[in-house]
């Protein structure tokens, strides 16, 4: 867990997981981790406790964008309160937006995080903000009302949880293949995207979007695969580059589905791998297609 450690709903926050993180057996310092502005005293001193190398965390102004950590370091950012002017809570979420971190603006204590849900548009924009389907967002509307007894509160507690994991889950395919340009590995291309966007992923390659923060192709090769939700890898015309890359994606246990064109050539060390055998795009997306939209369901995401 990240957050910040200047607030009391911080404090309340960070005592509560630390507690939580003893009685599961874990480290708090290694798993609570929490950090205050350049200059401020933290407000607990519970967990791992750090100084942030950025003085104002009010303010999204100035010559460059400086993300404070515990939104730069996020897989998904919740929102649960925001009081007073709540410039802090607004200021949070703009950061997100700008770094493409996912926002759960929990509307159930309504504060700032309830304006900040109302704010969100009524289109797909919504999903591209939060991670989140539509009637996946309706669970952080749930009326306070009804959590009257401490069981009520967890299992919501639980269920936000849960969301936050299927929002933090990254819809990006990287797709391992031949740069060779051929007019069937164009169509395999064409064919591996149209299955992809049908499920609600996305088919990349690293020629196509290069990482980020990678000065390298191999670093940015690495980045992809570090940060996918899962692999598609083409062993058609024996590239030794795919069979490193594919090596790679195995090192990280990622979910990998291989292919090569029907009576190709396929390496001793693969042989023995289930794989797709295809011989055209139609063909490609006849086999691929359960299998994709299979990964989509095992991630919690309805495939169309």
């Amino acid at each position: 867990m990240r957050c910040g450690n200047l607030s009391s709903l911080d404090q309340l926050v960070i005592d509560a997981a630390c507690d939580a993180a003893v009685s599961n057996s874990f480290d708090p310092n290694k798993v609570v981790i929490s950090y205050h502005p350049k200059g401020q005293d933290p407000r607990t001193s519970q967990g791992g406790v750090n100084g942030s190398a950025i003085e104002h965390w009010n303010s999204i102004d100035g010559r460059r964008l400086a993300v404070p950590e515990p939104v730069k370091q996020a897989d998904v950012l919740i929102l649960l309160g925001g009081y007073g002017d709540a410039s802090g809570t607004y200021t949070a979420a703009n950061w997100a937006r700008q770094d493409g971190t996912p926002i759960l603006p929990i509307a159930t204590f309504n504060m700032a995080a309830g304006n900040i849900f109302d704010d969100l548009p009524d289109t797909q924009d919504a999903t591209k903000i939060t991670g989140l389907a539509k009637d996946d967002l309706q669970l952080l509307r749930k009326s306070q009302s009804v959590l009257v007894t401490s069981e009520a509160i967890q299992v919501y507690a639980e269920q936000v949880i849960s969301l936050a994991e299927k929002a933090a889950l990254s819809r990006d395919v990287f797709v391992i293949m031949s740069f060779e340009e051929e007019d069937h590995l164009k169509d395999y291309m064409a064919a591996v995207k149209a299955v992809c966007k049908g499920a609600g992923f996305e088919a990349v390659r690293t020629d196509t979007r290069p990482a980020p923060n990678a000065h390298q192709i191999i670093d940015s090769i690495h980045e992809h695969i570090q940060a996918c939700g899962f692999v598609i890898a083409d062993l058609t015309n024996e590239r030794p580059n795919v069979y490193y890359e594919i090596g790679y994606a195995m090192g990280l246990n990622k979910k990998l589905i291989l292919t090569s064109k029907k009576d190709g050539k396929v390496h001793f060390d693969l042989q023995g791998y289930n794989r797709i055998e295809w011989s055209g795009s139609e063909n490609l997306k006849e086999q691929l297609k359960p299998i994709v939209e299979e990964f989509a369901r095992s991630f919690g995401l309805s495939s169309t």
